[in-house]
């Protein structure tokens, strides 16, 4: 049997490289939740990988166990403390 099988890759893998706006985030969010963040590359599928060759991209949120998926959703506590961040980011800056 004749099969072809190709692959492609929607995007380059990219690393923010503004390192003071990361520690900025960062502290904003231990201030909210007591805790530092991780900051890693091991996320899903973003709208950064579109925008990340015009400016600096970091993103910040709550880890969902199978985003993208048919009726995701977070418990509210987690959306709660997400508005808490933003605030304290918008306020922060």
């Amino acid at each position: 049997s004749n099969v072809s099988v190709s692959f492609e890759r929607f995007g380059e893998p990219f690393l923010g490289t503004d390192a003071k706006f990361v520690e900025f985030l960062a502290n904003a969010m231990e201030s909210v939740i007591g805790r530092r963040p991780e900051v890693g590359t091991a996320g899903g599928n973003s709208d950064a990988l579109s925008i990340h060759k015009i400016t600096n991209v970091v993103e910040i949120g709550t880890p969902i166990a199978g985003a993208h998926i048919l009726n995701e959703c977070i418990p509210a506590i987690d959306l709660l403390k997400l508005k808490r961040i933003y605030l304290k980011v918008m306020q922060s800056f």
